[in-house]
């Protein structure tokens, strides 16, 4: 009898399809989805963490918080890191389906002046009916005395929604209050339980400028890897998306207890510590 033998291509499009079968439970809106949102994919267009829309991300991805968190932060906007120049303490709040949070930042270098500080909030809510989360968040920056600098608020909208139990597609408007001038999108596909592939995206109606980052998140029940690429598909300018290399890693210590690193453009390195009650 003639054996039959599939070819490479067939058996490589065979596992990819077994693999997204096999992670319908891990699909997101599932309770041990916060566990792997402990640092963003790409630029957090379209998979922000837990925390993230506090800090420039989808402020839609707050409503993943599924627990009561006090979290604080230590960033380094240089290579130098013994000379920190930001300190952050946020408290996050949820249940899956409605999350908030809230951070206070001081500075004592750049990007702001000496003694400066920044509040941040955000909400977010999820639909499942139509399986679409929303959010906004709002970044004020409060000057030292004796500075030029504006502390004009800036305001962020965002929303994710989920096609399918392993794609997510994600949107977003920075500084809103400004106007349309920048618009940022992604999509991210649940490869398997393990893996997730993103593509985000943002572009400068008023420059006529752009930038793309793919990226890939590994995650396992204790460990998160997460790393991308960015780079300028139009114009000479970086449009919201960081380029070059970014990544980070989130490890839970224990239930309780939360450790993410990430490495960007603005701050450089970000080390945080997170207390889940």
């Amino acid at each position: 009898m003639k054996s039959f033998i599939l070819s490479p291509k067939i058996q490589f499009i065979l596992m990819v399809l077994s693999l997204c079968s096999n992670a319908t439970d891990q699909a997101w809106g599932y309770s041990d989805r916060e566990d792997n949102e402990m640092i963003a994919n790409g630029q957090g267009v379209s998979s922000p963490s837990f925390f993230g829309g506090l800090n420039g991300e989808n402020p839609a991805g707050l409503a993943s918080n599924q627990s009561f968190k006090l979290q604080g932060g230590f960033a380094a906007f240089n290579q130098e890191l013994s000379t920190p120049t930001r300190g952050s303490g946020a408290l996050l709040m949820g249940n899956g389906m409605l999350g908030a949070g809230i951070e206070y930042s001081t500075f004592n270098s750049s990007p702001y002046p000496n003694g400066s500080a920044e509040i941040d909030w955000g909400v977010a809510g999820r639909f499942s009916t139509l399986e679409t989360t929303i959010g906004v968040s709002g970044h004020q920056v409060v000057a030292a005395s004796g500075t030029n600098w504006s502390n004009a608020g800036n305001y962020d909208i965002g929303a994710l929604f989920e096609p399918f139990r392993t794609m997510r597609v994600g949107a977003m408007v920075p500084n809103f209050n400004h106007g349309l001038r920048i618009a940022a999108g992604g999509i991210t596909w649940l490869l398997g339980p393990r893996f997730d592939f993103v593509v985000d995206a943002a572009y400068h109606l008023l420059d006529k400028a752009g930038t793309i980052k793919p990226g890939l998140s590994i995650h396992s029940n204790r460990i998160q890897l997460s790393a991308a690429y960015g780079a300028r598909m139009l114009g000479s300018e970086d449009v919201f998306l960081n380029t070059g290399f970014t990544g980070g890693i989130g490890l839970k210590i224990t239930n309780a207890l939360l450790v993410e690193y990430q490495y960007r453009a603005l701050p450089q390195h970000w080390l945080g510590l997170t207390l889940r009650f």
